[in-house]
Order: structure tokens, then C-alpha cells, then sequence
């Protein structure tokens, strides 16, 4: 255990008033000690930990306690190096492709006649969704690029 270092001051005090208390709690009759409870102490605190001692009618108390010291973590607030470099338009060429057209086809029926000459009329095909990809084409799209300048060496 690390010790706390009390100021002189508070020490003198501390010890003045500890003298003074064990003085009043014998001056005390036997009879009046067991009735009463009572308890008085010192301490001191600091950004380490605390140390105390206190009399009173259930005896001399003393409770120490230390924080050790936590290291807070370094940030570097250091802003991000510069880029050398400038923005340059390019083209790209991309190809698009047509739009897509669905159109329903109707079902298709046929008639077909009987050795009597009744007409009989029957599903030959039915109806459904036909996809058209109409013609795609190509188009030249304008990208930014980051263009970084390059060191020169004079070999």
C-alpha cells in the first residue's frame, strides 16, 4: 500500500483532535459508554485514495483505501496528410441497353367440323406474355477521377 502524504496542518489537526477524543470517551463513566453510541473521526481524501480513523463507543476504527492510477489513452487529434493529386473529367464509354416491352399475345382457336358438318371449335394455342428487348446503344458517360501528382526525380 502506497502511502498518502496528509498536509502538516491536517496531520497536527487530525492528531490534536484524536488525543482529544480518546481523552473525552475515558473521562466517560462505564455506565454512560454502554448507554450511548457515538462515534466521531478524520480523514483525508485525495485523487489517489482516502485514509481515516474514527473513535466512538463501539471502539477505534481505522479504513484506508487506494485508487491506483489509470492511464488515459493517448488520442492524437492530427489532421490527415494532404493529398496531392487534382480531379480530372474522363469519359467512359458504357453500353445501355433498350428498353423492354411486354406484349400479350391472345389465344388462338380453330374450328374443326364433324362427319355431320357440326362446327367444333377447340383451344389451338393460348395466350401469354411476349418480352420484347428493344436495341441497345452505346454512350460516352463523363466519371470523375482523382488524378494523385506523381514526384518527379531529376536522375
Amino acid at each position: 500500500m502506497q502511502r498518502v502524504r496528509l498536509p502538516r496542518l491536517s496531520r497536527a489537526m487530525s492528531g490534536a483532535a484524536l488525543v482529544a477524543l480518546l481523552a473525552a470517551a475515558t473521562a466517560l463513566p462505564a455506565e454512560a459508554q454502554r448507554r450511548t453510541e457515538w462515534q466521531i473521526g478524520v480523514g483525508q481524501r485525495s485523487q489517489r485514495g482516502h485514509v481515516g480513523v474514527s473513535v466512538g463507543s463501539n471502539g477505534v476504527h481505522i479504513n484506508a483505501g487506494y485508487q491506483g492510477r489509470h492511464q488515459r489513452p493517448v488520442v492524437n487529434h492530427c489532421p490527415p496528410p494532404v493529398q496531392q493529386g487534382y480531379w480530372e473529367t474522363r469519359y467512359q464509354r458504357v453500353w445501355v441497353p433498350g428498353p423492354v416491352r411486354q406484349i400479350w399475345v391472345p389465344e388462338q382457336y380453330a374450328v374443326h367440323y364433324d362427319a355431320c358438318g357440326r362446327a367444333h371449335q377447340y383451344l389451338v394455342r393460348p395466350g401469354y406474355w411476349d418480352t420484347i428487348q428493344e436495341q441497345g446503344y452505346w454512350e460516352n458517360r463523363p466519371t470523375q477521377v482523382w488524378v494523385p501528382y506523381r514526384a518527379i526525380s531529376t536522375r
